[in-house]
């Protein structure tokens, strides 16, 4: 019996024994997971910041890298424009024909009459001819243009306006630039300024005001650093056009001197039609004609056609084109340079084009004096011609207007001022011209020549958009009231445009308003006004106070 009793309470032991055991060892089992999932938990944790990390260095890596492939780009392209630039200088023509005295003033376009205003030395023209070849030849060689607009170009157009402190360039480039705003114009504008000096002297110019208009300031110097530099800015004045173009951002643009204002909205469309997207290159026609010299011609190896394709400038159909004589103008025959001479003030530009054009027009350009200048024009208009003649050595398209600029001003007393100039819109300039022929070129009895034409033209507004003003007194306020251009010295008020179609109703008011406004009431200090106002706070208080508040006070009442 005590056997079974203990047998029984021994199994019952065991039972709670093993009980026991198996919850120690779950216990046991738990405590080792837990702290497993801790660790793993832990590495875990781990890993993922030094996946952090390493991404992060990958992320910092690819940074630098990026910095690294802009600067080498960067150095790459700084390296193609000291290699043209010390092409440029190397090649310079090792001739000289002295001075403008020694032509004999032009008496006529044609051939015989242009040559023999000068005469050429054999030795001068060979030499011309062999620095133009080679340059040419290291341009097409050399130059790839891809890889040029790789380097820093915006494929969106925009506009270019000549800057800095000679002439008030960039005040002047302000005002103009609030006009484009103001009447519409949406394409983004770069102002172009020489010297980081000239840019410090502008600097609240620059850096609030411009910019507050989507314009910003580009400075050529440090654009460019390049080594020749130095001696490429001791000729800026001559070359500024072609170093804004390659400063420049923009593949497509608009090229103007400080002095041009929009009279309409400049928008991208303007970059999209056919004539602009054919040729790479418009320019405007000046009033002057032509006056290239023919040796010109034989520089360049181009061939003039004996055919006459237009009448003192007046483009023909090529079913017209006839065969010309020793009377006509020279260039009036295919494969001359247009008749009239070309305007400096404003050029639209597709560098993918012309990038080459705008090199070696550089290279006329800077050696103008004693070489190109009265190859390319005998009067004196040469520094205007550079860029189509470059054009026109590498048998590049470009398109000048048939519709010359044209004088605009106000009468005083009986006397017409003239105060501006009109540039028209090259594509209405086309369409113009070419329903001109539709309609006339045969109607019985009539001549079609360029009078007629421009009689046409003036017969109805919508046949001439007018797209651009040059003003040709500087919006200075303190000069333009100096010289009493609008305000007499009887005391007479002026309005400086007048009145005319081509302008918006309230033009004058918005530009005064303009001139108003960063003269007298944003004070920031500029080189204009530091050098008008001899930094005397008072003066230009008094300035504003008694000359240019009651001006306003009279267009407000116009």
């Amino acid at each position: 019996m005590y056997g079974k009793y203990w047998k029984r309470r021994y199994s019952f032991k065991y039972l709670i024994a093993s009980l026991l055991l198996c919850i120690s060892l779950i216990l046991f089992w738990l405590l080792n997971n837990s702290v497993s999932k801790k660790d793993l938990q832990i590495q875990i944790q781990s890993q993922r910041q030094s996946q952090r990390q390493q991404l992060n260095e990958k992320l910092e890596l690819g940074n630098v890298f990026t910095e690294s492939v802009e600067h080498k780009i960067e150095n790459k392209e700084i390296s193609l424009y000291e290699s043209i630039f010390e092409k440029i200088i190397e090649n310079q023509p090792k001739v000289h024909i002295g001075s403008k005295s020694d032509i004999t003033p032009v008496t006529g376009l044609t051939r015989d009459s242009l040559e023999k205003s000068i005469r050429y030395p054999d030795v001068f023209l060979k030499e011309v001819k062999r620095s133009v070849k080679l340059l040419v030849d290291y341009l097409n060689h050399n130059v790839d243009i891809e890889k040029v607009l790789e380097m820093n170009d915006d494929p969106e157009p925009g506009a270019v306006f000549l800057g800095g402190t000679e002439n008030d360039s960039t005040w002047m480039s302000l005002i103009s630039v609030s006009i484009f705003r103001k009447i519409g114009g949406t394409i983004p504008i770069e102002v172009m300024i020489p010297t980081r000096k000239e840019y410090l002297a502008d600097k609240a110019i620059c850096e609030k005001y411009l910019k507050s208009l989507n314009a910003h300031c580009v400075v050529v110097e440090d654009k460019l650093q390049l080594k020749t530099t130095g001696r490429i800015l001791n000729n800026y004045s001559k070359i500024k056009r072609e170093l804004a173009i390659i400063s420049s951002r923009f593949s497509k643009m608009i090229v103007m001197t400080p002095d041009v204002m929009i009279l309409k909205p400049i928008k991208e469309t303007l970059f999209d039609f056919e004539l602009f997207q054919k040729h790479g290159l418009i320019t405007w026609s000046d009033l002057e004609s032509r006056t290239t010299h023919p040796s010109f011609y034989d520089i360049i190896n181009c061939k003039i056609s004996d055919s006459v394709h237009s009448l003192k400038g007046f483009r023909l159909p090529k079913e017209a084109w006839q065969k010309g004589s020793t009377e006509d103008a020279l260039h009036d025959f295919d494969g001359t340079l247009p008749y009239k001479s070309t305007c400096n003030d404003i050029l639209m530009i597709d560098k993918s084009i012309h990038f080459k054009s705008v090199l070696l027009s550089l290279f006329y350009s800077y050696y103008l004096d004693g070489v190109f200048e009265s190859l390319l024009s005998i009067n004196g208009k040469a520094s205007t011609e550079t860029l189509i003649a470059a054009a026109q050595t590498l048998r590049l398209p470009y398109y000048q207007t048939n519709i010359e600029k044209q004088v605009t001003g106000s009468l005083y007393e009986g006397e017409f001022h003239t105060v501006g100039e009109l540039y028209f819109d090259p594509n209405t300039d086309i369409i113009s011209h070419d329903r001109y022929l539709e309609k006339m070129q045969n109607k019985a009895g009539y001549e079609i020549n360029a009078h007629n034409y421009n009689v046409w033209l003036d017969e109805s507004s919508s046949r001439k958009s007018a797209l651009f003003l040059k003003v040709v007194e500087r919006l200075t306020p303190v000069e333009l009231f100096g010289k009493g251009v609008n305000l007499k010295p009887n005391g007479d008020r002026v309005n400086l445009f007048g009145k005319s179609v081509h302008f918006q109703k309230n033009f004058e008011v918005n530009l005064w308003k303009s001139i108003n406004d960063y003269t007298c009431n944003y004070e920031f200090e500029c080189d204009y006004l530091e050098k008008s106002f001899n930094s005397q706070p008072a003066e230009l208080k008094a300035f504003c106070e008694h000359t240019m508040k009651p001006h306003m006070t009279w267009l407000s009442n116009f």
